[in-house]
Parts: C-alpha cells; sequence; structure tokens
C-alpha cells in the first residue's frame, strides 16, 4: 500500500517575503539618512544666514534710536540674500514692535536687545526700545523632505539663531564735551554692556579721601580732549565749541586724555551759559502712557568713557579713552541755584524742585 508523501514547507515564499521587508526597510533607512543629510545642509544654510543678518543688523547700530529701521532693514536684506537649498528666500519680519515670542514664528524675526554676559540669559530684548547693543535674528523654516514622503512626512521643522553685539564705537559722531565718564558701570571686566544708560553722574573732588565721602562718588570729570591737564581757558573754550558746532579736538577711542574732577566756578558759570539755551531749545517726549517717564529735556552731548579703578576715587591724572556715549544733561547748578525747573529730570539734585511730569 502506497503511502501519499505530503509536501513540506516550501522555504522560498518566505525568503521572498522576508526579503521585500528588509528592502523596504533599507529603503526607509536610506531615505531617513537622505533627508537628515539635507537638513543638516540647510540647518548650516540657515546659521549663516542669520550670521550674515545679524551683524548687518549690529553693524548699523549707533547711539540712539533713529538707527533702529536701518538696522532692521539690513538684517532682512543679508537674509534674504543668503537664500537654502529646497526652500528659497528667507523672510525675516523687521519686527518693528521688538516682540519676542518664546517659539520662533514661520520665517522668523528680527529682536533688539541687551547682551551681557553676566548675565542669564545674557540677551534680553529690549523693552524701552532705547538701550539696545546686540541683534537677534532668528528663522524657522519647513523643509521639504524627498523619501521621507511616502511615510506622510512631508517636511520637517527646522530653526537657528544668531546674536551679533555691536563693538564700542572709537570715535563720536559729533563734538566730543570735554567731561570724560568712568567705564565702570558699562564694563564688568570682560564685557560691554549698555546696563549703565539712563544713571546719573556725579563730580565730588577729592572723593574717597575727604571726611564724609566714599570711593565712587566719582564718576565723572573734567577733560582735556589734546591729552594735557584741563585748565579753565582750554575748557570755557571747549565747552563753546561743543555748543555752536565748532570743535578741534575729536578724539579717537585708545587716546590719551588728561583729567580733573575739580569744580571749577569760571568754567562752570560757563557751562551755564550755554546749557539754559540748549535746555530750552529742547523737549520731553513721554516714553510710557501713564505720565510716569520721560525722555529730555536737556542738552544732548556726546562725552567719552575713561578706564578708572572702580569703584573710582579721585579722577585728576591721565586716562585712557574706551569708547564714546551719548549724554545729557538735564540740571546744572551754579553757587546753589537750579538753572531751570526739570520736570522730567527723575535724578534732580535735592535741592532743585521734584520731577512732576513734563513741564
Amino acid at each position: 500500500m502506497k503511502k501519499p508523501i505530503g509536501r513540506g514547507k516550501n522555504p522560498r515564499g518566505t525568503v521572498i517575503i522576508f526579503t521585500i521587508l528588509v528592502m523596504a526597510m533599507l529603503f526607509a533607512f536610506g531615505g531617513l539618512a537622505i533627508d537628515l543629510a539635507a537638513l543638516l545642509t540647510v540647518r548650516t544654510e540657515l546659521h549663516r544666514a542669520m550670521d550674515a543678518a545679524s551683524l548687518a543688523g549690529a553693524g548699523a547700530l549707533g547711539f540712539d534710536a533713529t538707527v533702529f529701521p536701518t538696522v532692521r532693514a539690513n538684517a532682512v536684506t543679508y537674509a534674504a540674500a543668503n537664500p537654502f537649498r529646497y526652500g528659497g528666500t528667507i523672510t525675516l519680519n523687521a519686527n518693528a514692535g521688538n516682540s519676542y515670542p518664546v517659539q520662533i514664528p514661520l520665517g522668523g524675526d528680527v529682536v533688539l536687545g541687551i547682551w551681557d554676559a553676566t548675565k542669564t540669559p545674557a540677551f534680553q530684548p529690549s523693552t524701552d526700545g532705547s538701550v539696545v547693543n546686540s541683534v537677534l535674528c532668528r528663522t524657522r523654516q519647513n523643509v521639504p523632505t524627498s523619501f521621507l514622503r511616502v511615510l506622510g512626512l512631508t517636511a520637517l521643522p527646522m530653526s537657528a539663531q544668531a546674536i551679533a553685539v555691536s563693538n564700542p564705537p572709537n570715535t563720536a559722531p559729533g563734538c566730543v564735551f570735554p567731561i570724560g565718564v568712568t567705564t565702570c558701570q558699562f564694563f564688568n571686566g570682560s564685557a560691554w554692556s549698555s546696563l549703565g544708560c539712563g544713571t546719573a553722574v556725579t563730580f565730588a573732588t577729592s572723593s574717597g579721601k575727604l571726611p564724609g565721602t566714599q570711593a565712587g562718588t566719582n564718576t565723572a570729570a573734567w577733560v582735556d580732549l589734546t591729552g594735557a591737564n584741563p585748565t579753565p581757558g582750554y575748557l570755557n573754550t571747549a565747552i563753546a565749541e561743543a555748543a555752536n558746532g565748532g570743535c578741534t579736538s575729536n578724539p579717537l577711542a585708545g587716546q590719551t586724555i588728561g583729567a580733573n574732577n575739580g569744580m571749577i566756578q569760571s568754567v562752570v558759570e560757563t557751562f551755564a551759559t550755554y546749557f539754559v539755551p540748549q535746555y530750552n531749545a529742547s523737549t520731553a517726549t513721554p516714553i510710557n502712557g501713564d505720565g510716569s517717564g520721560y525722555n529730555g529735556k536737556g542738552w544732548d552731548v556726546y562725552v567719552p568713557l575713561i578706564q578708572t579703578e572702580c569703584p573710582p576715587k579721585d579722577i585728576n591724572q591721565t586716562y585712557t579713552i574706551q569708547t564714546f556715549a551719548k549724554f545729557r544733561f538735564t540740571q546744572v547748578i551754579d553757587k546753589g541755584d537750579c538753572l531751570v525747573n526739570n520736570p522730567a529730570d527723575t535724578n534732580s539734585y535735592p535741592l532743585c524742585p521734584p520731577p512732576n511730569g513734563p513741564g
């Protein structure tokens, strides 16, 4: 009697199925590798574009907010001039309102702010629209995929950002007034900061030496921009030149100037003579909507920032100019009399009327 022998399992079908699965996995991993490589390339290109944009913006920073539209326009232009593959042109939002959402908006934006390496985070967006030393450019793009489309992934997100800090200026754009201000409130030993802006400065003869005076009382001094010890004749002439726009001495950063923090009466009287018409020609503008703060009134000048010991004591020798700053005189007291009633000055000397809103 014959017994039929059944067929055993055919291994060829299993091999075919296994091969198809392996090929599918290899295709998926290969596609992932190709798309990830493209994504890394795009990330490099986005970083390059943001570097160019932030540097172009920071390069246009100056002494006040009048340059901010140019700063933003430069950043937008340079971002667009550096397109990335697979996506094309980068269109940054100029962001005139300086908003700073946590999530980078699609396309990207430009944010002006303050860089201070001693803070965490080191970059903070400017809140008052005036104190700025750095430009942040950031972008977020959806990068189209190639092979991963078969898995339903048509695009992958990629973002990049860069911050450029403006170097301290080597020259002043206008006449330099013969008063030097210590760098102590602008430099922490390793990095420059704009956080010293808006603080009042003081003269106090022999600060830290006479009884009742403390180191740090002095933050400014009269200076001779030619390097000599300042004399009444030189200072009177330099003040008049600064008021009339006919300066003969416009030093550069790195030069040495002479300083003296003595209150020379004849110089104060000359200063007072020119201060009043400059003050009367200026205006006070509100910086918020509730009437609690104002910019102005005063006499705007450019002054050298000089490197002294910190906290400063008497400032009565030669010093090196580190950079320059925009400076506003809001009050002059001559022989105990306040020359103007400046309601916009929140740092009024105690002898002067207290601030009470714009006058």
